[in-house]
């Protein structure tokens, strides 16, 4: 497992980066009960770029602890792969850097550990979006009876469309349709119709019979079905947790603590509902 790492330090002759960094790698080792050899230990730590900086910037210096004569060093540790809670070993070396005087900055880049936690994420929402895409799909094919299926968004608020529209024919050859081009957060702000122009509104003054029909006809949402409203209507307060952990993932960064311990019960809320509502449909 190779995790790779930038960090500006001070340097003076007698500092000896690789040993710094061998030493903390070899606590954090130690303190998971990881007990690699010594020559194994040493070939753990590889420095990969080191260029001294002849200018530190103001952020840097109010951070405390540069000089002089700081130095810019990417280095790569290598872990074996038996060794014990590597995620741990990871966080406490990282941890330790930033406690260290001669060390002002700690950038990690390359994370094994991080890529299969982020590509398990991506899986579990590329299943929940497309489930969430077919529930949409019955409930406005549904409401709309078939008419015009590849316009389903049609009276839908314009900042609810898709922002690239597609054509017929492209969700045609790619079997889409329009929820497979909305915006994560749209979904939660489906449902709310366009306010109407004036041409429409003297429209539906001229077409209808009395004052509470032009009412009717004026508040109406997309979807009239209670069931199917209330579905949507519920989208609002699952979603975010689970697009904030979907952006982590298409961004390639680790998510913050809170992100990571509201994404579970966010993705099982919104599994549940859309296996309530699918029910509906079972023969």
């Amino acid at each position: 497992m190779t995790f790779e790492f930038i960090i500006v330090c001070e340097k003076t002759p007698e500092t000896s980066i690789k040993e710094i960094l061998t030493e903390l790698l070899t606590g954090a080792l130690a303190d998971k009960q990881n007990n690699f050899n010594e020559g194994l230990l040493d070939d753990m730590v590889q420095i990969r770029h080191q260029n001294p900086v002849s200018e530190v910037s103001s952020e840097i210096q109010d951070g405390g602890g540069a000089s002089d004569n700081p130095v810019l060093v990417g280095f790569a540790v290598e872990l074996p792969d038996d060794t014990r809670e590597p995620r741990d070993v990871i966080d406490n070396f990282a941890k330790a850097l930033l406690e260290t005087d001669l060390i002002v900055q700690t950038v990690k880049f390359e994370d094994p550990l991080l890529r299969a936690y982020l590509a398990e994420r991506a899986s579990e929402i590329f299943a929940l979006e497309m489930k969430l895409r077919r529930v949409l799909s019955l409930v406005y094919l549904n409401a709309y009876q078939l008419e015009n299926p590849f316009n389903l968004l049609r009276e839908e608020r314009r900042d609810n469309q898709p922002q690239q529209r597609p054509t017929l024919e492209q969700m045609n050859s790619a079997n889409e349709n329009q929820f497979f081009h909305l915006l994560f957060n749209q979904y939660a702000d489906l449902n709310q119709r366009q306010p109407p122009d004036l041409p429409n509104l003297l429209n539906n003054i001229r077409n209808s019979a009395d004052y509470e029909s032009f009412r009717a006809e004026i508040t109406r949402r997309p979807i009239a079905d209670a069931e199917a409203a209330n579905f949507i209507a519920n989208l609002k307060e699952i979603m975010d947790p689970i697009e904030q952990m979907r952006n982590c993932v298409a961004h390639n960064r680790r998510p913050p603590n809170r992100v990571a311990q509201n994404y579970p019960n966010a993705r099982a809320r919104l599994d549940n509902e859309l296996d309530t509502y699918l029910a509906r449909w079972k023969v």
